[in-house]
């Protein structure tokens, strides 16, 4: 994407911008201002352009954020398969999908003030028909690849024998997301941590010793 300077930056050729540099410039500012202090211009200063280059480009701020939640959407999914290839061990891939680091997360949590101003935009969007066939499909993806790998530990005699994995693997789902929605209000470990012990705290029946 062609991006005028913005005033007072050095002039010269527009600089490009891809969509992974734009959307990672949304869930950044969407951390860092919340929904309703988000538009085009607190994106454009977080990505370092213009304003009415992104006008141009996606014609709204709506339009902006629903590209934002189908991206972001697909590299959260796309972050599953990342730490599959990374980890021979299915639990330790399970672990470290669900405790990334800040830098690989662009919506998901970072600390608990960022987490509740990234929760907001889900909230805000539930009853939009559009944003919510997103999230939908997105926690169905969530739920299969926690069941996935679930199962492939279970295979890989990581786990005793689950009688349902579906049945665990959307129980622990709901048990994580839950734990980032409590971590908004309790800020006394990071949320890292906090998911991290609620993941160990379900799976400890079946981890084998």
């Amino acid at each position: 994407m062609p991006c005028p300077t913005t005033p007072g930056r050095r002039g010269g050729r527009p600089r490009l911008f891809d969509d992974e540099a734009v959307f990672a410039a949304v869930g950044h500012s969407l951390g860092r201002v919340g929904l309703r202090e988000l538009g085009l211009s607190s994106v454009a200063d977080e990505l370092g352009c213009t304003q009415q280059a992104l006008y141009k480009r996606f014609g709204s701020r709506r339009a902006l954020l629903l590209g934002y939640a189908s991206w972001s959407s697909v590299r959260s999914a796309e972050s599953f398969r990342e730490v599959r290839e990374a980890h021979r061990s299915p639990l330790a891939a399970l672990v470290a999908r669900v405790t990334l680091p800040a830098e690989g997360r662009h919506d998901e949590m970072f600390t608990p003030t960022s987490t509740g101003r990234l929760l907001s935009l889900r909230l805000e969007t539930a009853d939009d028909p559009e944003f919510r066939a997103i999230w939908e499909r997105r926690s169905r993806t969530h739920e299969r690849e926690i069941v996935m790998l679930l199962g492939a530990a279970r295979d890989a005699g990581e786990l005793l024998e689950i009688s349902d994995p579906h049945e665990l693997g959307r129980t622990l789902h709901r048990a994580l997301l839950g734990t980032v929605v409590q971590a908004v209000w309790s800020a006394e470990e990071p949320v890292e941590e906090q998911v991290r012990a609620t993941m160990a705290a379900v799976l400890r029946p079946y981890v084998v010793v």
